[in-house]
């Protein structure tokens, strides 16, 4: 048994959805550092129905469950991060409306059969500066016209969205209405919509976050297909769908942090310590460094596991899968504090610029800002206790404020 066993082990396999060899090739595009490797995985990952992956097999997709997409995600970051999280925001977003769909049973179906059949990649355009992470509000305002919505505003950072065939996004209605939060879907190419390449954070590089702007885009009604209260919504419909994000995103970190254990426990046997008489890795010191953080790693991945699983079964009331799935989020800024730990047994050659550790390290902090933050995590998981009203951000007021 090896720490490579144990990361590609751990997860269910996924061969018979994904080969083997497209994780391979994507591995070796993003090694090359062309300019191209986005769209040529992408294209590679489409063709291998990545996008349908968790559409139901009557609407033409594969029918994956939530823990095999989260193996999906696992593998695929162990051959690229910023991919990885780029395109796990499709797989939300495709869950938001899978969701819909079986809460629902609406006309959404049509929405997954051409995501699966015609291999559409989606981007989320759920970020906007000044939400401080919360995707139950909205700065972008929807005036009502005849047959649908007039948009206007900015959505940043949205993960492929320039490479996108389609944008899900949500949006406040100006009218007197309680469900005035809206979610729609709409084609990348509507009039009025315009991508930015504002991307520049220090690590994944590949997951494309650029910035979108709305110019009086015109959004028909029927392709707005969920409804519901600005800052707070108990509808099983968005409880699961948040519970996607968390499991999907977090699987995705854990490969971050399974190819650093490997990398770090490959290092530490042919390094020599000591006046090099000795590899690193036959002193107990180093032994129980690496152990801590394997420790902390298989902790994190079971328990995104059991969440995926209670995803898959619905046997547990939906609020009590989301405190699983909120306190698997939280958990999960462990990878970030996991990687200067793996980089410290390494020592200064994990420092450098080229060194393979030092990008996932970068990669692996970004953890700390996606929604929910474990700041909204903590008062979330605090009201669900006190058994207070739910609200998916910093509240910030009282109760009677909220009711006012």
């Amino acid at each position: 048994m090896s720490i490579e066993a144990i990361v590609n082990s751990i997860w269910p396999t996924v061969d018979n959805l994904i080969p083997p060899i497209v994780f391979s090739e994507v591995a070796e595009m993003a090694a090359a550092q062309e300019d191209s490797f986005v769209e040529r995985a992408s294209g590679l990952l489409g063709r291998h129905g990545y996008f349908g992956l968790p559409v139901p097999a009557c609407f033409g997709g594969a029918g994956a469950s939530v823990l095999v997409c989260c193996a999906i995600q696992a593998r695929l970051a162990q051959a690229d991060a910023g991919l990885a999280l780029g395109m796990n925001m499709h797989l939300f977003s495709v869950g938001v409306i899978l969701e819909q769909w079986r809460g629902k049973k609406d006309l959404s179906w049509a929405l997954l059969e051409a995501v699966a059949t015609q291999k559409r990649l989606i981007a989320s355009a759920f970020a906007e500066p000044g939400l401080g992470g919360s995707i139950l509000r909205s700065t972008c305002r929807a005036e009502r016209v005849s047959g649908g919505y007039v948009v206007n505003g900015i959505k940043t950072p949205c993960s492929m969205v320039g490479r996108s065939d389609l944008i899900c996004l949500q949006m406040v209605s100006t009218e007197p209405r309680e469900d005035n939060l809206l979610v729609a879907l709409i084609p990348t190419n509507s009039e009025g919509l315009t991508v930015r390449r504002t991307w520049s954070a220090m690590g994944m590089a590949h997951s494309e976050s650029d910035t979108l702007k709305m110019e009086n885009v015109f959004i028909p009604d029927d392709l707005v297909f969920y409804k519901t209260r600005a800052g707070q919504d108990d509808d099983p419909v968005f409880v699961w769908s948040l519970c996607w994000f968390a499991v999907t995103a977090v699987a995705s970190y854990l490969g971050i942090a399974g190819k650093a254990l490997q990398m770090t426990a490959a290092h530490l046997a042919r390094a020599n310590y000591s006046g090099g008489k000795r590899s690193r890795a036959s002193y107990p010191e180093f032994q129980t460094g690496l152990g801590a953080v394997v420790d902390r790693y298989l902790l994190l991945a079971n328990a995104c596991k059991n969440v995926a699983r209670a995803m898959d079964e619905r046997q547990d009331p939906p609020q009590v899968v989301l405190a699983s799935a909120l306190s698997l989020r939280s958990s999960a800024v462990d990878v970030a504090r996991s990687m200067a730990d793996l980089s410290e047994l390494c020592g200064g050659m994990s420092y450098g610029q080229q060194s393979p550790l030092a990008a996932l390290w970068k990669d692996a902090q970004a953890i700390l800002y996606h929604p929910p933050t474990r700041l909204v995590c903590h008062e979330m998981l605090g009201r669900i206790a006190l058994g207070k009203a739910m609200f998916y951000e910093l509240v910030g007021h009282t109760e009677e404020e909220n009711l006012a």
